[in-house]
């Protein structure tokens, strides 16, 4: 049930976030930044390199490569980037909330993602258009839901692409999400236990780490063995006490048995590595 609310919860914040551009998403006209972008977009859809056959002044091409594979799709206009642009936003808002879903309750989560959309109307028309901003700041609002959810790697691909559409948004607010990580509080530690940074392996009991080690191959006795080995018939009793005679005892060989001992005491002193 719980999940139910929270999956229409998200829908609801989607379609309000398209359905609040649809009235304005077609207005006003960028010459400048909307242009540049769309007309380099377009040289890379006919085949051109950028840095190479066509100047550009930026130091990363993430932006242009990006809208040039939606108008190879939606088709080389100014409508269609539009329309990556709403749908742009409707991630970017859509994603915030999750986060800060993630974070605070669903009541203040539905104020925030209100606010960003007030935001996006007092923003006109800076977000009309699909821009270098706009797209960074999709990514590292992914960045930040990954995180959350544990996805280290993903985030890190994210803070990447959003550094490739705009580098100071990407370089900046990437390592601000790295300290953060870093030195979040306990309180809000989520983050921290998200990417396994419990010292789980530290915290293992020392028994498990004893029996986890190899431990030595136990050695037989080596009397029992050269005992079996030595024929009973040449092996020579203990003295008495205070005979002042060795009670080691001792395998004595006559030249008769010699021939049929020589192989079990050369087996004997291979199992035990001692001689008899």
């Amino acid at each position: 049930m719980r999940d139910g609310r929270e999956a229409l919860s998200t829908l609801g914040v989607a379609l309000a976030a398209v359905a609040i551009q649809l009235p304005i998403y077609d207005r006003h006209l960028a010459l400048l930044d909307e242009g540049y972008l769309l007309a380099l977009a377009e040289e890379i859809a006919r085949g051109k390199l950028l840095y190479r056959d066509v100047y550009v002044d930026n130091p990363f091409p993430g932006a242009f490569y990006l809208v040039s594979a939606w108008l190879r799709v939606a088709g080389t206009s100014i409508w269609a980037s539009r329309l990556l642009a709403v749908g742009a936003f409707a991630v970017f808002t859509t994603l915030l909330f999750r986060a800060a879903r993630a974070v605070m309750p669903r009541a203040w989560a539905l104020g925030f993602a209100g606010l960003l959309l007030c935001y996006r109307i007092w923003a006109f028309p800076h977000w009309q258009i699909v821009s270098y901003s706009s797209l960074s700041a999709t990514f590292l609002a992914g960045a930040v839901v990954l995180v959350l959810g544990a996805h280290a790697l993903g985030a890190g691909a994210c803070v990447g692409a959003a550094v490739l559409c705009k580098q100071d948004y990407g370089l900046g607010v990437g390592a601000a999400l790295g300290l953060a990580i870093l030195l979040a509080p306990e309180r809000t530690g989520k983050v921290r236990r998200a990417l396994a940074f419990a010292p789980t392996a530290r915290s293992a009991p020392s028994s498990t780490r004893r029996s986890s080690a190899p431990s030595a191959p136990r050695r037989r006795p080596a009397t029992s063995a050269c005992r079996r080995s030595c024929p009973s018939s040449t092996r020579t009793p203990r003295s008495a006490p205070g005979s002042g005679a060795t009670s080691r005892p001792s395998c004595s060989r006559s030249p008769s048995a010699g021939a049929r001992s020589t192989r079990a005491g050369s087996t004997a002193r291979r199992r035990c590595g001692t001689s008899c």
